[in-house]
């Protein structure tokens, strides 16, 4: 009873199930932002009207989150989830395994740009590599510090700086890049035939 009466009072809106609790700070923002409106002077919005708003602005991972950071005495902080692959790695599987590693999009672009050992700041990989999100590319960079490829510097300086620099487990890796550079060179012609036309060459 407790619990809900701190939420009511400060939370913008509670999900639970099919049902949305409107806290007294959410009504308070809401006729803020959507003053009552009238037609012909008559007809107010109605509940649905305003459920559906609170539904659009609020999901209901992230209240749950901040319940169960208030239940454990946390602060009232949503963080984002974190992804989590659906498939398991097939251990019995080589090759599968190394896939795992540089898999993903950038990742064998990242050890490439940082092969010759010199190290990097964030901000010099996303020049690098302007196609990348840089979300996303953070995201991968966290993952290969995490898997041993690379290495994460931090300098205790104001403002702060960091660099990345390759693992001798990820020099390990950079044969394998050379093979599929090479491999790419020479069926350059299946990329014209296959993205020719879609890039106007």
């Amino acid at each position: 009873m407790y619990l809900f009466d701190f939420l009511n009072d400060n939370c913008v809106a509670i999900a639970s199930g099919s049902e949305t609790h409107v806290g007294k700070a959410g009504a308070c923002w809401l006729s803020h932002q959507n003053p009552p409106q009238s037609y012909n002077g008559n007809i107010s919005k109605s509940s649905t009207e305003k459920l559906f708003i609170y539904r659009k602005i609020i999901r209901y991972m992230e209240i749950r989150q901040l319940l169960t950071n208030f239940a454990i005495g946390k602060k009232n902080i949503i963080e984002p989830m974190a992804y989590e692959k659906k498939i398991p790695v097939d251990l019995d599987c080589p090759l599968r395994l190394t896939m795992s590693l540089i898999e993903s999009k950038w990742k064998s672009c990242i050890l490439d740009e940082l092969r010759n050992g010199q190290p990097l700041r964030p901000s010099e990989i996303h020049k690098c590599l302007p196609e990348a999100a840089p979300r996303v590319l953070d995201i991968q960079l966290k993952e290969m510090v995490e898997d041993g490829l690379i290495t994460k510097t931090i300098y205790p300086e104001l403002p702060p700086r960091s660099e990345y620099k390759i693992t001798e487990l990820g020099q390990s890796l950079v044969p394998i890049i050379d093979q599929m550079l090479k491999w790419g060179k020479e069926h350059f012609y299946i990329f014209e035939r296959k993205y020719g036309s879609k890039y106007g060459k």
